[in-house]
Parts: C-alpha cells; sequence; structure tokens
C-alpha cells in the first residue's frame, strides 16, 4: 500500500493532465503559460533552497564530475551509433543523453521522499544541470545552425531564472548562508513564503508531462530503437558509477536518487532546438514514449527500494 501511495498520485495527476488536453479545458497556450511560471519561478525559488539547505562535501564534487564525464561519454557513442538511427540520426544522439530534472525527476523525487530532501537528488543533478548548459547545449546548436554564437550562449545564461537560482543556491551553501538563514528567526518568515511558492510544482509539473504525451504510430519503430540505445546506455553508466562509488552509497535516499536519474528521459526543451518539423515530431514521441518508461522505473524502484 505505501508503493501505491506513491506511485497513484503521480499517474493520477499525469491523468488529469491528458484528460485536461483531450476535453479541450487546456491547450498549448494554456501549458505554455504554466510551463513559464514553473521554469521562471516555481523551480529557481526550489533549486535555490534546496542549494542553500545543502553542504556539499568532497566526495560530492567528485561524484558530480564522474557523472557530468558519464553524460559526455553516452553523448559521444551514441554519435558513433548515429548510422543505426537512419533518417532520425542527426538529433537521435541528443534523445540519448541528459536527463529531465526539473520538468519530471524533481516531482517523482519529492514524491518519495518530499521537497526537503531534493538536497540529495541534486548531488546528482548537478551535473546534469552542468552538462545541460554547456556540452549538450553547444552541440545541439553546432549541429542545428553551424556556427555558434558563445557570447549570446553567455548572455542567455545571465538571464535564465533557474541558472541564477542555481548560482546564488551554491553561493549561499558554499559561503554558510544557507545554514545561518535556516539557523535565524527570519526563517519562520521565509520557510512559508517558499513553500507557498513551491507546493504546486510537482502536481503542475506531472499535469503538463500527462498534457504533453502523444504518440505517432508510424515512428514507433525509430522510436522503439533510440530508447533502447538510450536505456542500454545510461544503465551500463549506471552500473559503472554505483560499482566506483560503491562506499557512498549509506544513504538509500542517495542510491535512489542515482538511480532515477539516469532512467529518466532527456531534456523535454530537446526539441525547441530543432527547425525540422518532422525531425521535431519525432523528438517529441520520443520524449513522450520514454517517459513513459521512467514512469515504470519509478514503480520498478519504489517496489525494489522502498523507502
Amino acid at each position: 500500500m505505501e508503493v501505491l501511495a506513491i506511485v497513484l498520485p503521480v499517474i493520477l495527476m499525469m491523468g488529469i493532465g491528458k484528460f485536461l488536453g483531450i476535453s479541450g479545458l487546456i491547450d498549448d497556450h494554456t501549458v505554455a503559460g504554466i510551463k513559464a511560471i514553473i521554469s521562471n519561478i516555481m523551480l529557481p525559488v526550489t533549486l535555490f533552497d534546496a542549494l542553500a539547505m545543502t553542504v556539499f562535501q568532497g566526495k560530492d564534487m567528485l561524484l558530480v564530475g564522474a557523472c557530468f564525464l558519464a553524460f559526455c561519454a553516452i553523448l559521444g557513442v551514441a554519435f558513433l551509433l548515429r548510422p543505426l538511427f537512419g533518417e532520425y540520426k542527426t538529433y537521435a544522439p541528443f534523445l540519448c543523453c541528459g536527463i529531465e530534472g526539473g520538468m519530471l525527476c524533481y516531482s517523482l523525487y519529492m514524491t518519495i521522499y518530499g521537497s526537503e530532501s531534493l538536497g540529495t537528488l541534486l548531488r546528482i543533478d548537478l551535473a546534469n544541470i552542468l552538462f545541460a548548459f554547456t556540452v549538450f547545449l553547444f552541440m545541439i546548436k553546432s549541429v542545428g545552425q553551424g556556427d555558434v554564437d558563445m557570447g549570446q550562449i553567455a548572455r542567455d545564461y545571465t538571464k535564465n531564472p533557474v541558472v541564477i537560482g542555481i548560482v546564488l543556491g551554491i553561493i549561499a551553501s558554499l559561503t554558510g548562508l544557507g545554514q545561518a538563514l535556516a539557523a535565524s528567526s527570519i526563517y519562520t518568515v521565509y520557510a512559508p513564503v517558499k513553500d507557498m511558492i513551491t507546493a504546486p510544482l510537482g502536481a503542475l509539473v506531472l499535469i503538463t508531462v500527462g498534457y504533453g504525451l502523444e504518440f505517432d504510430k508510424d515512428i514507433l519503430a525509430a522510436v522503439v530503437k533510440v530508447s533502447a540505445v538510450r536505456l542500454i546506455l545510461n544503465a551500463a553508466a549506471l552500473s559503472i558509477i554505483v560499482v566506483l562509488f560503491k562506499s557512498y552509497w549509506v544513504e538509500q535516499a542517495l542510491l535512489v536518487a542515482i538511480t532515477l536519474e539516469f532512467f529518466m528521459p532527456a531534456q523535454f526543451i530537446t526539441p525547441i532546438y530543432i527547425d525540422d518539423e518532422k525531425q521535431q515530431k519525432f523528438a517529441s514521441t520520443q520524449l513522450s514514449f520514454y517517459s513513459l518508461i521512467a514512469i515504470a522505473a519509478f514503480v520498478i524502484i519504489n517496489v525494489a527500494m522502498p523507502k
């Protein structure tokens, strides 16, 4: 029953999102607005708070480095396997690497351990964030646009609310300001305001994921092939990291965090960087398909590693 209590709300919220879309109660414009609120307000506040209240140790940085190298290696191997992907070989490698954290993994993890535990997940996801805003972004823009304006990318970073939240959170953590805030009387005012802003995050994210689920049977075979490659590469990387850092998994919450991360789909924003309509549709379908794999993995993790 405990597993059902964790899994059922996730499936229900995704189902509500799909129903709202089918019934016409919400449309693309509505969902775009919800995503804007999530990415510009809720997620930056959530990330700032989680990072500020987390005390990072040297071994955490080693794990971040290992995960970052793993993401880079997965992308490299996926590029070598491009002949397998046929007409979708241009962008398929980007669907094999990287993790959708803020728009899926965070919500699933917080469903198990609560929002106060997000700092544990971020010990892993920092590598994914670094990868997403450096190697991934540079490579996918290079493939799509040729010449890349690094200055423009840097300027975009400085304006991105998620990046700002992450940087401020890390600064607060490393300087001890986060811990000082938690111990001060100001926290009694800060905490309820933060909770009010971030409480709907999980539900809204899952509604948007459910709404966005779409499947085109004409390209399903190619989608399954790319998804299988992604599953194999990420499972292999996960196994290597778990073995290399075997003394690190004292906390089950941390082992669940890295396992859940490596079974998530690629970043949901990937189609934004694709100009070709057919390639874009393929990417959207693959992300939808792999989201179901991620939910299945979420269920299995809850059964195999109960809280």
